[in-house]
């Protein structure tokens, strides 16, 4: 026999359309939204990982400034178990568009090309260029691009393993896919470009394979020591050989100088021992009168031999049979080769000055062959054959390979953070729609439980209705979250980061989360809410007594208010339990609308920080010293630490040297101590007097900073400190610098010796990148969270009318007009919507700061300051209301057709 109870669900459908319309559309939306990111992100991440397998990705890679010698990479490879594979590049400007390719030579044993257009370049004016640099740049298959005035017609779009991410450098805070691209040229074409800018670069892979991060870095460290050791190897007899030629070709000059030397100490020793049996040994006036000089030229001369008394090593001949022995480790730079020599010679220049002041003895002689040791002794030392390592980056800390991940880590932690607010939005909406339905059918559930059906027969029909709307739009929702969704979000991925072919793959977190999860929820809290509801007695369904405490005190108001200020306000305090959950509601969503709308204004105001806190329009970093001729130049140090927070991932922070009294660091700088960043400073907590530990990037060597203050630069995380502590810290000579501040093109400096030339636009780079990358995930947030403000608008205002019908429609009996009636009761839920959205405002900003600093800033590198501009908040106000007002709208049309029969049903028995 069929239930009769089975008729109801049409009619309560039917009455209740509106709530389940409601439900069904968000749930469609979240469930879509949802498992389409975490399925795109599970796809990306499975072909990312899959892609190193396929095309053999390197362990890390290593430049140096020259070719090493083949027994060099002999020695590497030896001594650490791998195997080095050439992979040379050269960066060129590409013509008109100014943006910077690395170009390659095809590559055939590690890193290789996955082809996702056209094929790879054959002749040599063909190249195939990253399928990300080609998209931003409008580039495609059969375009024509010009590389130092050669024109080249693109052959091939690709993806390379080695850059998913395109950073141009391990050091930037954001890649760019905008103005940095890779490129692969024929054999052929490689050859034949200029090597101007050719780095001989070598990827690595271990012929063991790496386990785990800890292995790698243990790796790391031994490697880097084993380079230290055979470059050491390597380096050390040229720079020996160019020392020992240089004490060689001074050795002659030095015998002919000490001759000399010796004759004239004879010759003055006859003389000045004269001078004393005449005058006497104690009569500094009268030897000097003898001699034909002043006593002061006299006592000068005496103390310049004296002086010289402990300089007989320097000048013993046998000494300087073999040159001093050259160690890396004691030699920072060329001053450190030739101090002694030289210090020995301005000790000698002291005498001949003082003995010539005398005018007792000609020195002409002793001066010029003086003067050509001197010369001999200004070691320049030709450090074209020397090599060094330029850069050195293991796999698992490069960014252009591992960003990605980290990355999509991050992004997945953001998902999950908004699906598990979500979830609590919908728990939230259950137990309300639940609990109103109750509510509603208090009447009809007393005479079904007076009429002999049991609890759990009733419990099964309510739960039927919103069981099914959830499984229908579980179903909807996984579709569009396979199809729609999933596709919106790869594209979000694939049009940020440089990734080989994609194959959508199925995804049971996913589900789990995004379906099994509200489903489960949904069960549970509608049979906790009608399991409770359900012990009440029939007749107190029937009386509509659903709570065990019916009666409350009454509030009583002044007399003088007029009667519709006396009932708006019993509205009001009859339904604040449902304006505190309208409140909360109204948090929730306006915290996913601030958060979806806030990056745009954001990128906004950082980039005009950026412009007003740069240090210069120009700072060049040079590759080898140079001079300018521009007054305005000036010169400055810097090299780049590392954080060591376990809480964060690794920064790089940019220490620089400032000279005293700069005109572009407008700060006076205490001496030891350093100013920090404001990014710094924000990003770790810091403040003054707090000191923080940098390490070197690929050694174990750790600095300690005393932070003195704050110095706003918002580009960078930076430390700033005087350029003699500077040059103390890191042991440099007093002549070195590392480039120069300039507000002025320098265009006297060869383009040979400029590393980078950083502008405003490179400044900017992160938040440029940051703000197309992160576009298409704003729009889900702001949609999120209009469609969180419709359904809770429209759910709970709903409720306050309909827990109202019985007062709706005795005013009706009385006379009152609906728009009269509408504006008891919608004024006074206008004020509730609109004092919910006002008092939100100081809440969501404290919640979004907090997780700005707890949880986004430990989740990036870089820094980006919390900025909220005031404009989102009025977009969130603005927002609010005006899904208020169509909620308004329709609960209006819901007031006109609340009949006046509904005043004679559930009176009290």
């Amino acid at each position: 026999m069929k239930n009769p109870l089975n008729k109801r669900y049409k009619k309560e459908l039917k009455s209740d359309a509106g709530k389940y319309i409601a439900i069904f559309l968000f749930l469609v939306f979240f469930i879509g939204a949802m498992s389409g990111f975490f399925v795109a992100d599970n796809s990306v991440v499975t072909n990312y990982e899959e892609s190193h397998i396929k095309y053999n990705i390197e362990d890390g890679h290593l430049a140096f400034n020259i070719k090493p010698a083949k027994a060099v990479i002999s020695d590497i490879e030896t001594q650490n178990d791998l195997k080095l594979f050439p992979l040379y590049y050269k960066e060129e400007k590409v013509k008109d568009l100014d943006d910077t390719l690395r170009i390659y030579a095809d590559r055939d044993a590690v890193n290789t090309e996955c082809v996702l257009d056209g094929k790879m370049p054959e002749a040599a004016n063909e190249i195939a260029l990253d399928r990300m640099y080609a998209d931003n740049n409008d580039l495609k298959v059969g375009s024509v691009i010009t590389v130092r005035d050669t024109d080249y017609t693109v052959s091939a779009l690709i993806a390379v393993p080695d850059y998913s991410c395109l950073f141009e450098s391990n050091s930037d805070m954001m890649f760019d896919a905008l103005g940095f691209g890779v490129a692969v040229l024929s054999n052929e074409g490689f050859e034949a470009m200029s090597d101007a800018h050719l780095t001989y670069n070598y990827a690595f892979k271990y012929n063991k394979a790496i386990t785990d991060d800890t292995d790698a870095n243990t790796r790391s460290e031994a490697l880097i020591d084993s380079l230290e050791s055979i470059i050491k190897k390597y380096d050390e007899p040229l720079l020996q050989a160019q020392v020992d030629s240089v004490y060689e070709d001074a050795k002659g000059t030095i015998k002919a100088l000490a001759s000399e030397f010796e004759t004239a100490s004879d010759e003055l020793e006859t003389k000045i021992r004269a001078a004393m049996r005449t005058a006497g040994m104690l009569n500094n006036a009268g030897i000097a009168k003898e001699l034909g000089t002043t006593e002061e030229k006299y006592n000068a001369m005496m103390d310049a031999f004296k002086e010289a008394e402990g300089m007989e090593d320097d000048f013993d001949l046998d000494s300087l049979d073999k040159a001093p022995k050259v160690s890396l480790d004691d030699y920072e730079s060329e001053a450190g080769f030739d101090s002694k020599l030289n210090n020995a010679v301005d000790t000698v220049y002291k005498i001949v000055d003082a003995v010539e002041a005398t005018g007792i003895y000609d020195c002409s002689n002793i001066r010029k062959n003086l003067d050509k040791l001197d010369k001999m002794m200004d070691i320049n030392i030709d450090d074209s054959g020397i090599l060094t390592v330029e850069d050195y980056n293991p796999r698992y800390t490069n960014k252009a390979i591992a960003f990605v991940m980290e990355d999509s880590t991050s992004d997945k932690a953001s998902a999950t953070m908004m699906l598990y607010i979500i979830i609590a939005v919908i728990a939230f909406v259950f137990a309300v729609t639940t609990s109103n339905t109750i509510s509603k059918e208090a009447n009809v559930i007393g005479t079904l439980r007076a009429s002999g059906y049991s609890r759990g027969e009733l419990i099964r029909h309510y739960m039927f209705l919103p069981v099914t709307v959830t499984l229908l739009a579980a179903l909807v929702g996984n579709i569009l979250g396979y199809t729609v969704f999933q596709r919106m979000f790869v594209g979000v991925y694939y049009g940020n980061y440089s990734l080989t072919e994609y194959k959508v793959l199925w995804n049971g977190d996913a589900f789990i989360r995004t379906t099994v999860v509200p489903l489960i929820l949904m069960l549970v809290i509608n049979f906790i809410v009608l399991s409770r509801k359900l012990k009440i007695s029939p007749l107190n369904f029937l009386r509509g007594e659903l709570k065990k405490k019916s009666r409350k005190s009454v509030i009583r108001l002044p007399k003088k208010l007029p009667f519709f200020s006396k009932f708006r306000l019993r509205i009001l305090f009859e339904n604040i339990p449902s304006y505190l959950t309208l409140f909360v509601g109204v948090i929730l969503a306006g915290m996913l609308v601030v958060f979806g709308v806030m990056f745009e204004p954001l990128v906004q105001d950082y980039t005009a920080l950026v412009n007003e806190t740069k240090l210069a329009s120009y700072q060049y970093i040079l590759s080898d010293e140079a001079k300018t001729e521009n007054n305005n130049a000036e010169k400055y140090c810097v090299t780049s630490l590392e954080t060591m927070y376990n809480k964060y991932l690794t920064d790089d922070v940019m220490i620089y040297g400032i000279k005293s009294g700069s005109r572009y660091v407008k700060a006076e700088i205490p001496s030891g101590k350093v100013l920090a960043s404001n990014g710094l400073l924000d990003k770790f907590g810091l403040k003054e007097g707090d000191t923080i530990d940098l390490k070197e990037p690929y050694g174990n060597k750790v600095y300690t900073f005393t932070i003195a203050g704050e110095y706003r630069y918002d580009a960078a995380i930076s430390v700033f400190m005087s350029r003699s502590d500077y040059l103390k810290m890191f042991n440099k000579g007093d002549d070195y610098f590392t480039g120069y501040f300039s507000n002025e093109e320098l265009t006297d400096i060869s383009e040979d010796s400029i590393a980078a030339v950083i502008t405003e636009a490179d400044l900017i780079k992160m938040v440029t990148q940051l703000e197309s990358s992160m576009l298409d995930f704003m729009v889900v947030f702001k949609a999120l969270g209009i469609v969180i403000f419709l359904l809770l608008m429209y759910i709970l205002t709903k409720q306050i009318i309909e827990k109202n019908t019985k007062s709706i429609a005795m005013a009706k009996i009385l006379g009152f007009t609906d728009i009269e009636i509408g504006r008891l009761y919608l004024i006074m839920t206008s004020f509730a919507v609109l004092a919910s959205l006002l008092l939100s405002i100081p809440m969501i900003d404290a919640v979004l700061r907090w997780a700005f600093h707890s949880y986004l800033y430990t989740e990036m590198t870089g820094y980006i300051p919390y900025i909220v501009s005031n404009s989102c908040f009025v977009t969130m106000v603005i927002l609010g209301l005006v899904c208020y007002g169509i909620v308004a709208a329709g609960l209006m049309l819901k007031i006109k057709k609340t009949p006046k029969g509904e005043a004679l049903k559930n009176q009290s028995l």
